[in-house]
């Protein structure tokens, strides 16, 4: 009989722990959750295959896709189709053990056909056994400093072809001025 209480009673206690387990559990993947959606910038999860298991609000927002649109889509179907062997390849490194993540700058096409420009960082999730169970990706809208980089650009490329053209003509007025002055030197003479 007191062995059988003993029992009992440790079975109560572990059954204590294990509800005070859960709540911890349960409260840590509630956190989790409120930041992975209240999250300002893009978060995602996705699949060996690349399809989206996950996306966050913001990623959702930044692409136009509600997420359950997302998930019938691969993110290779919303990559430019310029950057997408760049991304490939670094994946393609990820998924071999060769880097643990990777980082770049790269396009998606918006649902409207529009082009974002972002910056993607992307780690992969292995499970117990040591395989890759999912990606977690990472993306922050840089299309103003695309925007800013192309502006600089341009103003750099008018500048140069100012100063160019302004060397040219202070050139050619060097020339005249020297004919001028040699000119005036024989009349002088003469």
């Amino acid at each position: 009989v007191q062995k059988e209480v003993q029992y009992r009673e440790r079975l109560a206690v572990a059954g204590r722990h294990m509800l005070r387990s859960e709540a911890v559990l349960s409260a840590s993947e509630a956190r989790f959750r409120s930041i992975f959606d209240l999250a300002s910038i893009g978060i995602a999860l996705v699949s060996t295959t690349g399809g989206w298991l996950s996306a966050n609000g913001a990623l959702s927002k930044m692409l136009g896709y509600t997420p359950e649109e997302l998930q019938r889509r691969t993110f290779q179907e919303v990559t430019h189709p310029d950057d997408l062997n760049s991304d490939l390849g670094l994946l393609q490194r990820l998924h071999a053990g060769e880097i643990d993540q990777y980082q770049l700058e790269k396009r998606y096409i918006r649902k409207d056909g529009s082009i974002v420009w972002v910056n993607l960082n992307v780690s992969k999730k292995l499970n117990e056994a040591g395989e890759i169970e999912y990606y977690i990706s990472v993306i922050k809208e840089i299309s103003a400093q695309k925007e800013a980089e192309h502006a600089l650009s341009a103003l750099h490329a008018d500048l140069e072809a100012r100063v160019k053209e302004r060397t040219f003509e202070l050139h050619e007025r060097e020339l005249e001025l020297s004919s001028v002055i040699e000119n005036a030197n024989d009349a002088y003479i003469g």
